[in-house]
């Protein structure tokens, strides 16, 4: 395979993969998708910052728009509380609540199996050169997008 190939084998692939994590984690879930715990992941792990819709966009690698609809069926369901800026009614901040927590804490044990079965037969160096690899295609894919701007 040239190495054509192998980008075209790996973009494929990634897409390919997303769909399967997203299907099997939508299966072990009950209330929320797979895509809305990642959500309320990022939220959490910015919490102290008090995070605002464009931030944990950002994070999130989607538009504010896709995650505002996303925020507002998790706030629906008790996950998530916003705040409107006082000084700036454009910037709303996001927050988690004891129900993201106690989701957290009973859902812990299952996403550890989770990986565990979706990572397993897979060495630590292997492991650690994708996680390289993935790192590097995200700083790629970012100045590509600062360009395209």
């Amino acid at each position: 395979m040239t190495q054509r190939d192998y980008e075209q084998h790996i973009f494929t692939n990634i897409f390919v993969l997303s769909n399967k994590f997203q299907f099997a984690g939508n299966a072990m879930l009950k209330d929320i998708s797979i895509k809305q715990w990642f959500l309320l992941l990022i939220i959490s792990k910015k919490e102290s910052e008090s995070p605002s819709l464009t931030e944990i966009a950002e994070a999130f690698g989607s538009s504010r728009q896709n995650v505002t609809k996303m925020i507002e069926a998790l706030e629906k369901k008790g996950y998530v509380k916003t705040k409107q800026d006082e000084n700036d009614r454009r910037n709303i901040s996001v927050a988690t609540t004891q129900k993201t927590r106690d989701f957290f804490s009973e859902f812990e044990a299952r996403s550890n199996e989770f990986l565990d079965s979706a990572f397993s037969d897979i060495a630590d160096v292997r492991l650690k050169i994708v996680a390289a690899v993935f790192g590097k295609l995200h700083e790629n894919l970012d100045e590509l997008i600062k360009k395209d701007r």
